[in-house]
């Protein structure tokens, strides 16, 4: 067993507390969550020769990838504006914010879970399946402090991340999922919750 790679898997477990007890990125938790995240970061990096990257741009199967993602995005879309259409259009311009903010964290979030922590167990492992299952329960971990507005959507959850997580391990890419969670989650936050995420997170 690689200890580079335990100390990044074990890092990567530490930041699930710390993410529970962060109200605020600009809190004393938000600064250690980030420390943690650039640390765990820092050294997959470092040992990127040895354990190269399971998936980055696969160009063979991006298209399919690219579908398998967008249509249950249009599902939850056509959703999204049945239910809450007048909403999203009240709520443009902080769909608009939300969106240019949290395509970027949404994409983080994604390197994070895949690159770093997928990545992490498949090299401690050397099993797809216990890395697959491992991977779903961990990105899953993250959304259980959902709002009651949103536990709703937690079986969406589930599919969302069984297909991220399948994308990125068996067809190789990881472009589709860095897209699709930042939009997705920018829709289900401006049309499902009344909470201000820009102002909750960075107040």
């Amino acid at each position: 067993m690689d200890m580079g790679m335990l100390v990044v898997f074990v890092i990567c477990l530490l930041v699930v507390p710390v993410y529970y007890k962060t109200k605020s990125f600009n809190s004393k938790n938000g600064i250690l969550l980030f420390i943690l995240g650039f640390s765990a970061l820092f050294l997959r990096m470092l040992f990127f020769r040895k354990y190269p990257l399971l998936a980055t741009l696969n160009k063979d199967t991006l298209f399919l990838s690219g579908i398998i993602l967008f249509i249950p995005f249009v599902l939850f879309f056509a959703y999204s504006l049945s239910k809450n259409v007048n909403i999203l259009r009240k709520r443009h311009s902080y769909l608009f914010k939300l969106l240019l903010s949290y395509i970027l964290f949404g994409a983080l979030q994604q390197l994070f879970f895949l690159t770093i922590f997928t990545d992490s167990v498949y090299y401690l492992s050397s099993n797809f399946n216990v890395t697959f299952l491992t991977s779903v329960i961990f990105f899953f971990t993250f959304h259980l402090n959902w709002d009651k507005e949103l536990r709703k959507f937690l079986l969406c959850l589930i599919i969302f991340v069984i297909l991220n997580t399948f994308i990125y391990l068996w067809m190789g890419n990881i472009l589709p999922q860095m897209v699709a969670h930042g939009v997705v989650g920018s829709i289900l936050y401006t049309a499902f919750s009344k909470e201000d995420q820009l102002k909750k997170r960075l107040s």
